[in-house]
């Protein structure tokens, strides 16, 4: 794999280094693509982050987001309650160019592509991000992101590891926790 040292500044990559970890996956998000249709709706779906590994998916517990402009992104965690968990299809192929496909991965709630917020559905935690830099990220707890309809579009990075190196989020933190 080969590294983009304009996305993934050289510091963050020393901090990977030091702590033995070698990123599997770079998935880059944003809005541009779904701007209009967003116009409408304030919130994006409820998801939890998967990957596909041996034939199955599997939570991903810990990423390293970056917002790559400066612009207002409000991230909520959510408590779901026992609400279905709706995964991609199993049997569905891996469409890596088909955009539709590549959005519609993670895990949704109640039913694909939901922008739904159901009456019992609690914030357990939230945090507003307005600057360009590298956080921490629980992904495999429910989770949706607020962009302001005014801002200019949100564009970022999502840094993954392999489950063998950050198999929790409590994991994840204790490995970076100097860093934070």
């Amino acid at each position: 794999m080969s590294t983009n040292q304009e996305i993934l500044h050289s510091d963050l990559l020393k901090i990977f280094k030091n702590l033995k970890l070698t990123p599997n996956a770079i998935i880059t998000y944003g809005s541009v693509d779904r701007i209009n249709y967003l116009d409408s709706k304030l919130d994006h779906t409820i998801h939890s982050d998967i990957v596909y590994h041996d034939d199955t998916w599997k939570k991903q517990p810990f990423a390293i987001n970056w917002e790559t402009t400066d612009t207002q992104t409000d991230f909520h965690w959510w408590d779901v309650g026992d609400t279905l968990e709706c995964y991609p299809p199993a049997d569905e192929p891996v469409r890596l160019q088909d955009p539709k496909w590549l959005y519609t991965r993670g895990i949704h709630y109640n039913n694909r592509n939901s922008f739904d917020i159901l009456p019992h559905y609690k914030v357990i935690e939230n945090c507003v991000i307005t600057k360009a830099y590298p956080v921490a990220v629980n992904t495999s707890v429910p989770h949706s992101v607020i962009r302001k309809i005014n801002n200019q579009p949100r564009c970022g990075v999502s840094i993954r590891f392999p489950l063998d190196q950050i198999p929790t989020w409590t994991h994840g933190l204790k490995l970076f926790n100097e860093y934070i």
